[in-house]
């Protein structure tokens, strides 16, 4: 005989309404914690991602102080006039060459202003001949060497220091001067100059002076440059040999 079951004894446990409410309100409050860490874990990997270029951005701002150098005015116009002896562009360096405007002025000054300007004329021929003179030998001596020779075609320059307002009485009639250093390496690629002995230039340091408005000084007997006589290396040579050469040069 079976045994009849109440609709009422047949619902187990059942919820009462105020129940069934703190459960929807627990629910409620589960799913806004968990939007809240969502939120709050894609927050994190966005960030992430915004720092990255941030840390790009830090080394980009350390390459640009490496690179300050070449951007002040002093190290532009040295550059400018090494590109121009490397390219034989003779008008730029006429018209950076600061003894050479002198010379100019000079001329037009003790001359009408037609012999003036044929004076000017074959100043400006012989000048750009002696200039890139090839018979005048790739050698370092204790005078010096020309430009052309100094900064051939192919030769790697670098700055490597800037200094502005030197006094160097001996230089532009004791007025402050600026200075930039160059490093200059001569590749295999590069035709060298050498040292008294023929022996073949590796690297070298040489000081371009320049007036305060970007005219290159005449700082050596040959040439503007002032080469190092101490930063010479020599190609293939051992330090006592190195020191010899030099010697030889002095």
């Amino acid at each position: 005989m079976s045994k009849y079951i109440s609709p009422e004894k047949s619902r187990k446990n059942p919820v009462s309404p105020a129940r069934r409410t703190d459960r929807n309100s627990q629910r409620t409050r589960n799913a806004f914690v968990m939007a809240i860490i969502a939120a709050a874990v894609l927050l994190l990997v966005v960030s992430s991602r915004w720092t990255r270029p941030t840390d790009v951005a830090i080394r980009g701002e350390e390459d640009e102080r490496d690179a300050a150098l070449p951007s002040s005015a002093s190290a532009r116009a040295a550059l400018s006039y090494v590109e121009a002896i490397q390219e034989e562009d003779f008008e730029r360096v006429f018209q950076m060459s600061q003894w050479m405007q002198d010379r100019v002025k000079l001329l037009l000054l003790q001359n009408n202003s037609e012999t003036a300007q044929r004076e000017i004329e074959a100043f400006y021929r012989q000048e750009k001949e002696d200039f890139f003179a090839v018979d005048v030998g790739a050698t370092l001596t204790e005078e010096g060497i020309a430009d052309a020779q100094l900064l051939p075609p192919n030769a790697i320059v670098r700055v490597l220091d800037v200094q502005d307002g030197l006094l160097r009485p001996i230089l532009d009639k004791g007025r402050p001067v600026n200075m930039v250093l160059l490093d200059v390496e001569y590749p295999p690629s590069a035709t060298a100059p050498t040292a008294a002995n023929e022996t073949r230039i590796d690297t070298l340091q040489a000081a371009i002076y320049l007036t305060v408005d970007g005219k290159i000084i005449k700082a050596s007997v040959r040439g503007n440059a002032r080469v190092v006589p101490e930063s010479v290396l020599y190609r293939n040579l051992t330090p006592s040999e190195t020191r010899r050469a030099r010697a030889e040069t002095e």
